[in-house]
């Protein structure tokens, strides 16, 4: 087990943060530091990069990750729970990035772009909100089973799972975009509506896992 969560931590998580990290890091100099207004676009999508990173880096769990583990006698019971842990370190860890890169301008003293600029581009992003980060950490939990069952999917059928891979990118997006309206109060929803949306993504999830446990146990290293 030691050696599946080593393996995962070095490659996949490591990856998976670094990525987000570097994202935040270059927008939040392009923005809130240099206030440049090109930047701010990717400042501001902070919570969607995230989104986009944890599905389409869990979607190489099954295609590039699992062959390799496995040919190094990884058992495939200890992959699977290996990829649990890893799942919740990438949730955890990502969406702290995200709320240090919208928070630090306002700890820091920084500000952020000024409003005049452009009202949508400009002052505290709404994902720094307590509201937007648990969605993002609840989405970003559960969308990581699901890239990693489409990528079970692609050795059966690209085209199948390029094809449900977007769909879940884009109603993952989606999702998140619309917690950061109503958060900021650009619209107006029941609080069922997103919890509906999340315990939805939380039955997909579990079909998921069902379909990534017994993929491992079919799995042949070649």
């Amino acid at each position: 087990m030691k050696g599946a969560l080593r393996y995962l931590f070095d490659n996949y998580v490591r990856t998976s943060l670094a990525s987000v990290g570097t994202f935040g890091l270059l927008s939040l100099l392009g923005s809130p530091v240099l206030k440049i207004e090109f930047f701010s676009s990717y400042y501001y999508m902070m919570p969607m990069i995230l989104v986009i990173f944890t599905v389409i880096f869990s979607f190489n769990i099954t295609t590039i990750y699992r062959n390799m583990a496995l040919s190094m006698n990884c058992l495939r019971r200890h992959f699977f729970w290996g990829c649990q842990a890893a799942f919740a370190a990438v949730a955890l860890a990502g969406t702290a990035i995200v709320w240090l890169t919208g928070a630090l301008p306002g700890l820091t003293g920084l500000g952020y772009m000024a409003k005049d600029v452009s009202p949508v581009l400009s002052g505290a992003p709404a994902y720094s909100q307590p509201g937007p980060l648990l969605f993002l950490l609840a989405a970003s939990a559960l969308l990581q089973p699901t890239g990693a069952a489409l990528g079970g999917v692609y050795g059966r059928s690209k085209a199948w799972a390029t094809v449900l891979l977007v769909i879940v990118i884009l109603l993952g997006i989606a999702g998140t975009v619309l917690m950061l309206f109503v958060n900021d109060g650009t619209l107006s929803l029941p609080p069922a509506v997103p919890v509906s949306l999340l315990c939805a993504l939380a039955v997909i999830c579990a079909g998921c896992e069902v379909y990534f446990w017994r993929s491992n146990a079919r799995t042949v290293v070649r």
